[in-house]
């Protein structure tokens, strides 16, 4: 009889690691409304098999209570019940932004996602080195910024009012499937794992129990991939991405349509900053290169003098040879 008893016994523990197998399966790959059904008229199958064999009453073991549905799974009437009704939309923003103040738009950038409690991910600045030939390189500037979901709109108005937006996109991911999906899959195996530490005490082979704790550490790692793909989801929720491209310019881009006026003035204005900038560049050019002018000039003159030097030498000697042979002629002419 003791046999037959501890026999008995063997067979309800495998039929209980049974039923959490197939929980587990329903957990992975059964998320429909009918899938719920079968494995929850499977589980009782199971539960009534087990009481039979162990010779147990139905209901009167602690194993009903252990088979309870998790909570936002199903109601009592049999209906799906959402697990969370709120949606979860992920907002991304991409802006690019010119300003004539680079700095001080960025000094209120910053300010402004420190007032709303976001933070900067990734900020690459450059710019502002001093070229060959005195001529400034423009800033830029490349931002990320994670603003709180609410404040998202009060952002976006502040970098609007304060520099000219040339472009802006905005996109939205609802995760809110997702979301449930992976909870519903968390729920799932934190249920098993509870039902398997049960399973795991009353073990009484060695079979079993490796069996039990090989199943119970694939439950933790699964656990931990689905709580940190809640968490990343909940950041992305939580925090909206901003994506900034700021732009240092000397002329604003203009965002609405220009009349004839302000054409001719933005031409204008255009021209003679080129201009400035060209006469800038000659003096600097002319400054920076003084050094070398001087020395061609002083070559140059030294040049000129000594070309004139013999110039005249060569005058000189040519008039004297006129003169030799004037004064030959008059003797030959006076001999005769």
């Amino acid at each position: 009889m003791k046999e037959i008893g501890n026999t008995r016994k063997n067979r309800g523990l495998l039929l209980l690691l049974a039923v959490c197998l197939l929980l587990s399966a329903c957990g992975k790959g059964a998320s429909s409304p009918a899938a719920a059904a079968e494995t929850s008229a499977g589980m009782a199958r199971e539960d009534m098999i087990y009481n039979e064999e162990s010779g147990m009453a139905p209901g009167s073991t602690d194993y009903k209570s252990e088979t309870a549905e998790p909570s936002g799974m199903t109601s009592s009437s049999g209906g799906i019940q959402p697990v969370n009704t709120k949606r979860k939309l992920i907002r991304t923003v991409f802006m690019n932004l010119e300003t004539m103040e680079f700095d001080e738009l960025m000094e209120s950038i910053n300010k402004k996602v420190t007032e709303l409690d976001g933070y900067i991910e990734n900020s690459d600045i450059s710019g502002s080195s001093i070229r060959y030939g005195g001529e400034r390189s423009r800033k830029s500037a490349r931002i990320t910024a994670r603003i709180p979901s609410d404040h998202l709109s009060a952002f976006i108005t502040e970098v609007e009012a304060n520099g000219n937006v040339t472009n802006k996109q905005e996109s939205v991911e609802d995760v809110t499937l997702s979301y449930a999906d992976v909870e519903s899959r968390k729920k799932t195996l934190l249920v098993e794992q509870e039902r398997l530490w049960a399973l795991l005490e009353k073990a009484d082979t060695t079979e079993a129990i490796i069996t039990l704790e090989s199943r119970l550490s694939e439950i933790r790692y699964q656990l931990e991939s689905y709580e940190s793909q809640l968490r990343l989801m909940e950041n992305q929720v939580s925090y909206s991405t901003v994506n900034l491209y700021v732009e240092e310019v000397i002329l604003l881009t203009p965002t609405e349509e220009e009349t004839v006026g302000s054409r001719i003035r933005r031409g204008f204005s255009e021209n003679l900053q080129n201009v400035g900038t060209a006469l800038t560049n000659l003096f600097v050019m002319l400054i920076s290169y003084s050094p070398v002018i001087i020395l061609c000039l002083a070559l140059l003159v030294i040049v000129w003098w000594a070309v004139k030097i013999q110039a005249n030498r060569n005058k000189t000697d040519i008039q004297e040879e006129g003169q030799e042979k004037k004064k030959g002629m008059f003797r030959r002419r006076k001999d005769k």
